[in-house]
């Protein structure tokens, strides 16, 4: 590993102490972190293994006094998937706050429901054959 002047301090998801490790991070990988703090590292003595980490922070080279224990392979884009999430999070907050609406309006309209009401939706709805049993047996009944 050489021609790289950054290191990357990684938390590896597959680590079960949950230690932070040095890794070489190149100016290609570098350029790709933005938002997305997800990278693929190898290392470890053995260049065929992928491990998913979480990037805590990034350095010059020589405030390095760790072990460099491998490099940043790739950086995962997470934008699309953080798009979707977001959306659909919108989505149920919007729904939610339909329905809560919806529900108070229900609420003030039963307020006003009388039977020169239920007669009306009658009159509005003249296919209805039930509506119209129902009212008149409401009136049959008596206000």
């Amino acid at each position: 590993m050489k021609d790289f002047n950054k290191v990357a301090i990684v938390n590896l998801f597959d680590d079960y102490a949950c230690d932070d490790y040095a890794v070489a991070l190149y100016d290609d990988e570098a350029k790709l972190i933005c938002d997305s703090w997800l990278v693929v590292v190898n290392g470890w003595g053995n260049e065929n293994a992928r491990v998913l980490g979480e990037i805590k922070r990034v350095f010059p080279i020589e405030d390095c006094d760790k072990e460099i224990l491998g490099q940043v392979i790739g950086v995962v884009n997470m934008d699309a998937y953080n798009k979707r999430h977001i959306e659909e999070k919108r989505l149920k907050e919007t729904a939610e706050k339909k329905a809560t609406i919806e529900k108070e309006l229900e609420q003030e309209i039963n307020k006003y429901k009388t039977v020169t009401y239920y007669e009306d939706m009658a009159k509005k709805y003249p296919n209805n054959s039930r509506l119209q049993d129902l009212v008149n047996k409401l009136l049959e009944l008596g206000e």
